[in-house]
């Protein structure tokens, strides 16, 4: 067992948890603006219609989520890219809070 896992928090219940997108949605918005597929007549007010488009669209993203309603704790951070690099092979890494 790593040093990560032996002090590493146990998981919350489930109260922590937010329905399937990053608190006030912020790390969804930051998805949708890296990943986001094409999407035709898109328009803001009724400016600037088009079609909108995340940077790259056939990027593949993995998310953990590792904050909770009470805080970030540096270890699970570290637990977190330890997942990310050695269990799911993960290429590039951003923190987004």
């Amino acid at each position: 067992m790593s040093w990560i896992n032996q002090r590493r928090r146990p998981r919350p219940s489930l109260r922590f948890f937010r329905a399937g997108n990053a608190y006030l949605g912020h790390g969804t918005h930051a998805a949708s603006t890296v990943a986001g597929f094409t999407v035709e007549g898109g328009s803001l007010y009724s400016m600037g219609q088009g079609a909108a488009q995340g940077g790259v669209p056939s990027s593949r993203l993995a998310i953990y989520i590792v904050c909770y309603v009470d805080g970030c704790r540096d270890l699970d951070l570290m637990a977190a890219f330890d997942d990310a690099n050695i269990q799911d092979g993960v290429q590039k890494q951003s923190i987004i809070d």
